[in-house]
This record gives C-alpha cells, structure tokens and sequence, in this order.
C-alpha cells in the first residue's frame, strides 16, 4: 500500500503530483524490503525527482532491488540502452552482469555495457575494458583503450601502455618509448611500473644497464611485488647495484614467498655447496638445531670465501652463552673490525646490543 501511494504521489493519480511524497512512501515500503518500492527510489535519486539526483547512491538502490528480487529492474534498464543508449543504465548493468548480482554473472555481457561507458570518454570504464580486454588474450583492442585513458591520466593505463610498447604485444615494439611510459608510471609511484624498470636496467635490455637506479626501483615496489622482492635479494647476494649482504639477500628471498621456492632451490643447487649454502645451512645450525659447534665451521667457509656475514656469525656464536668457548671479548672486537670498515649492517646491530650491555666491550 505505501509503495502504491508513493507510485499515485509521483504520477499525480487521484492526487496533486508531489515528488517529494512519493519519495516518503517509497522510503517507509523499501525499508520493509519492497523491492519495487527500492527500485522507485533509486528512480528518484536517478532522475534527481524530489531529491537531489545522486547516482552512486540510485546505483546502490537499483542493486539492492535486483539482489531482493527485482528482476523487472534490469529488463528496464536493458531497454533503456536499447533505445537511449544511457550510459547510467549501461555502467549499472555492467556492474550487475560483471559481479553476478541477481543474475548469473556473464563477462561478455558485462563487456558489452562497459564498451558503452568507455566510449562515452570515461577514463576508468576504458581503463577497466582494457584490463578485461587483456584478461581475454585481446592485447590489440586492450592497447588501443589502454591509451585512450593514459591519455585521461589514468596511470595503471600508463604503465600497461608502456610495458605492451615495450613488450611489443599488440601494438609495434618501441623500447624506449615503453620505457618512458613505465618511467610517466614510476613517477607516480605506481609500484609494477618501479618493479619493471628495476628488471630493465638490470637487464639492460633496451637501456644501458645500471644496477644502482634498478635497485632504487626495485625497492619502491617492495610493498606489494613478490617479484621486486625476489630481485632484491638477488642484488644483495651479488653485490649488484648495492653492497653485498648474505643476511639481506636471504631475507628478501623469504619475503618474495613460495611462488619463487623453485627458483630458490635453483639457485641453491647452482651454488654446490658454495658460501651462499653454507651460510644458509649455518643459520640453520645455529637458530633450529642448536648445533654451534658445526654452525661455526659453516661460518668459517663463509668467511674463507671473502664473506662479510661469514665472520660476523661466527662473533655472533662466540659471544653467545651456549657456546662452549665463549669469548665475548674478541666477539666485541670482531665485530667492531667490521663495523669500521663499514662491512657488516649485521655486525653494527650486535655490537650496538653488546655495548648497550658492556658485554665484552665498556657499556655505553
């Protein structure tokens, strides 16, 4: 009954037309669930009739009618793009047919309505078509509306832009220019753009190498880059681009996670043993088996092999208290060699623990 008498208000049945009325009533019927009540006030928020027009908030309405069962909503809104070509109507049926509200979720349906939004000029509706467009291995059709939104100033549409330039996927090969795109993406903090560059400088592929600006990159996409992390790591176990360090590289391989575990054990069988493995399989020693005496000799092939972290773990064991020949006295000072000649950042954070103790070493 509320929601007729909110339909007789809006029409002017029986009584004066009164926007505002009709707003009332359908509000009172669509807070008990009508959804044909909901769908009418989503209409008036729509059409700014007796309210002020908001559409994100008619769109959210016409999606809570739909979800109580209103499929007459659609079937209007599919006949409005029929004959007007509304893009309000056509960006609510993408997000209906996309997320499977009310229906069954259908892609290429949700396409079709996206396609409208997109070639009306909105930027993230062509940003959005693109992403879908390369999803569907149609990398032509997605560059061309990739950029169409950089050109908006979309800048994940900036980024996919430059690497399918670069990549020459869809559109001519052109390396450099690809990587100004990723560089206009970089710029803007756009972390996959950071995590490109610093693969292409150490590729020096289609630039001159450089590993210290491919290292800054790769840093910049740390946060949400399993790939960059992995990278990094691989930088510090070198020494490329940035001073080595065993202890780092071990760490941001952990952090890159189990999607590079094969190219971790890759990476450890090339090494037969070598300083790397050993000073893995001597933390191993030392922190899980509680075995010093054999993580010491790991730590010794470490440092045989000119390695900083080999000599800073084997103070580190010295001055610990299970260690039999503890010695924390020439642990201090092994440490403090390293910190001077500015070796180990390890080596700086035991030695700041043990002097803040005065174990070994004056307190201070």
């Amino acid at each position: 009954s509320q929601n007729t008498l909110g339909t007789w208000y809006y029409t002017g049945h029986i009584v004066a037309q009164d926007y505002g009325e009709a707003l009332k009533w359908w509000a009172q019927a669509a807070e008990k669930g009508n959804s044909d009540a909901t769908a009418n006030m989503a209409m008036c928020y729509q059409l700014g009739h007796g309210v002020a027009a908001d559409s994100l908030l008619a769109t959210n309405l016409y999606k809570a009618a739909v979800k109580r069962g209103n499929k007459q909503t659609i079937a209007q809104h599919e006949q409005i793009v029929r004959n007007t070509g509304s893009i309000f109507s056509s960006a609510l049926l993408y997000d209906i047919y996309a997320n499977g509200i009310g229906v069954a979720q259908n892609k290429k349906k949700a396409d079709s309505y996206l396609q409208n939004v997109a070639s009306a000029g909105n930027p993230e509706a062509q940003y959005r078509l693109a992403l879908n467009l390369l999803n569907g291995q149609r990398p032509a059709e997605a560059a061309m509306w990739f950029e169409r939104a950089s050109k908006a100033g979309v800048v994940g549409a900036t980024y996919y832009l430059g690497l399918l330039t670069y990549q020459g996927m869809g559109i001519s090969q052109d390396k450099q220019r690809g990587v100004e795109l990723l560089k206009q993406a970089a710029d803007k903090d756009f972390a996959a753009a950071h995590y490109q560059l610093g693969k292409i400088y150490l590729e020096g592929n289609g630039v001159e190498p450089d590993d210290t600006l491919a290292v800054a990159h790769l840093k910049k996409a740390l946060r949400t880059n399993a790939d960059a992390r992995w990278l990094l790591g691989l930088c510090y176990l070198k020494g490329q681009g940035i001073r080595q360090d065993y202890y780092l590289a071990a760490q941001w391989m952990a952090e890159a996670g189990p999607s590079h575990l094969d190219q971790f054990n890759k990476l450890l069988a090339d090494d037969n043993n070598g300083p790397y493995s050993q000073y893995l399989l001597g933390l191993r020693r030392y922190i899980v088996d509680k075995n010093l005496d054999a993580a010491m000799g790991c730590f010794r092939k470490v440092e045989k092999a000119k390695i900083a972290e080999g000599k800073t773990m084997q103070a580190v064991i010295m001055a610990s208290k299970d260690y039999p020949k503890r010695n924390q006295k020439k642990a201090a000072k092994m440490l403090q060699k390293l910190v001077e000649k500015k070796q180990s950042a390890v080596a700086a954070y035991y030695l700041s623990s043990m002097t803040g103790a005065g174990a070994g070493i004056k307190k201070d």
